[in-house]
């Protein structure tokens, strides 16, 4: 066996283990010196603390005892004083009937109409409202529409608003120009059509009729050799039928 510890250490192996001994030195007195400083200004700063504590101990003097409650005194409630008289009735309100708006001076409070609306006056004024001077009251309504019966839906027709149209025995009404097809989106069912009712009574029997012509004359009959069979009549009338399958059954 060799003995590994008597051979030769590398000698850069040796310096650089040096070198970092010498700073870990280095660096642990460092260390300890600032831990040693930082211990000295925490006591200094806890020693601060106590003298500021004892300072303001000494300013501050101890609390007193607390006083024994007032007495509460409570003043005498006052006298309430008789009712008046009441005053005479008035007489009864009255709504100022509004008048045509015209050229000169409108009150606080008047009413005119003007334009189919009604309106009342903020202020005196002589301006024609619309205007600031003025509250509208009452607006113009719009003017009424009658519907318009059409009859049937036609296609090739042009409808409005509120004309009536019908389809197989029920009414719609157009709800904008040009609706579309009815029934559609652009109409809306009114009236629909009723159910059938029950049956009535079984009329008279009707007089007898005249004697009807008599029946065409049958004038011909021909088969050919196909096994087509044809009836003529004196009328011009023909009718044919076809054998062949049944003799080919019977053959």
């Amino acid at each position: 066996m060799t003995n590994t510890a008597a051979l030769p250490r590398d000698p850069l192996a040796a310096e650089l283990g040096s070198v970092v001994g010498t700073l870990e030195r280095e660096l642990r007195l460092q260390m300890a010196t600032l831990l040693a400083e930082a211990r000295e200004e925490i006591a200094a700063l806890r020693a601060w603390r106590a003298e500021a504590a004892l300072e303001l101990a000494a300013r501050v003097g101890p609390a007193g005892p607390q006083g024994e409650p007032g007495d509460a005194i409570v003043g005498p409630a006052g006298i309430q004083g008789p009712a008046g008289e009441q005053g005479i009735q008035g007489p009864p309100g009255r709504f100022m009937a509004p008048v045509a708006w015209q050229r000169g001076i409108h009150y606080d409070g008047a009413l005119a109409t003007h334009a189919g609306a009604t309106w009342c006056a903020l202020r005196d004024t002589a301006e024609e409202p619309p205007h600031d001077d003025w509250v509208c009251v009452a607006e113009r309504g719009a003017d009424g529409r009658t519907p318009a019966f059409r009859g049937a839906w036609k296609a090739a027709s042009t409808y409005e608003a509120f004309d009536v149209a019908m389809v197989e025995g029920s009414s719609f009404i157009a709800l904008y120009d040009v609706p579309g097809p009815c029934p559609g989106d652009g109409w809306r069912l009114i009236a629909s059509r009723g159910k059938s009712g029950p049956p009535g009574a079984a009329g008279p029997q009707g007089e007898r009729g005249w004697p009807g012509m008599p029946a065409p004359t049958p004038v011909a009959l021909d088969v050919d050799g196909e096994g087509l069979l044809t009836l003529r009549f004196g009328d011009g009338v023909a009718l044919s039928c076809d054998l062949y399958p049944v003799l080919a059954k019977l053959r």
